[in-house]
């Protein structure tokens, strides 16, 4: 209901095959704004609401504030800054095309919308880490750590979400966990220590508690080991 159709975001586009050409060029970088976040999903033509709106907020991206630059632009606003990601691909003054499109998806202008919606419950999310558990203890915690760092610094992690923390015995077992995350849309961000010469641990984006039945088999850190040999196999 709240989505656009395809007949209606091809006008946001140079070429027809402007709507790939968006998939591409975003996933050529790991790291983007929250403008660039909220362009992205307003040229596919998503339900802003459901991405971006108060019952969503833990997610950490304030939709009315794009909301109201968009309706009001300015040349050095967030959303024209973004717009440099995709400035070979969208449409000249397209920040207007998409202004009017979900003013009429919606039938009031986008920020009065979003101004009126009811906050709701914040979801529960978790993020997985995993860690070699054939590392000294202290260097389990370190390496812990230094996962979860790089995702923060890499905007997969927006907010605080409840940890599960797993142990991986060798090389082999943290990359199939690792690739198996990945084979679910949901990236996981490793840390290579390079003191060490290993890849000692990963940590996920936030995964919502209705998708976390996948992963029953996590194997849980229930207690920490102090290894002695470190393989780099």
């Amino acid at each position: 209901m709240y989505t656009l159709a395809k007949t209606e975001t091809s006008t946001f586009f140079v070429q027809p095959d402007g709507y790939q050409q968006l998939e591409a060029i975003w996933r050529l970088h790991n790291r983007h704004s929250p403008a660039e976040h909220f362009l992205y999903q307003a040229l596919r033509g998503k339900n802003l609401l459901r991405s971006f709106g108060r019952p969503l907020h833990n997610r950490g991206w304030a939709l009315a504030r794009w909301a109201k630059t968009l309706e009001q632009p300015y040349p050095g606003s967030d959303l024209n800054l973004a717009l440099a990601a995709f400035k070979d691909v969208v449409a000249p003054g397209v920040l207007a095309l998409l202004r009017q499109a979900y003013a009429g998806k919606y039938g009031v202008p986008l920020a009065e919308l979003i101004a009126n919606v009811p906050a709701g419950p914040i979801a529960k999310q978790y993020t997985y880490i995993m860690v070699r558990s054939d590392l000294p203890v202290e260097q389990q915690i370190i390496q812990a750590a230094h996962a979860a760092y790089m995702a923060r610094q890499r905007r997969r992690i927006a907010t605080a979400p409840h940890i599960v923390l797993g142990q991986a015995g060798t090389h082999a077992e943290l990359q199939n966990w690792k690739a198996k995350f990945w084979r679910a849309g949901i990236p996981a961000i490793d840390f290579h220590d390079g003191d060490l010469g290993i890849t000692a641990a990963f940590c996920t984006a936030p995964i919502p508690e209705r998708d976390r039945g996948a992963y029953q088999e996590f194997p849980l850190l229930r207690h920490i080991a102090n290894a002695q040999n470190i393989s780099t196999g």
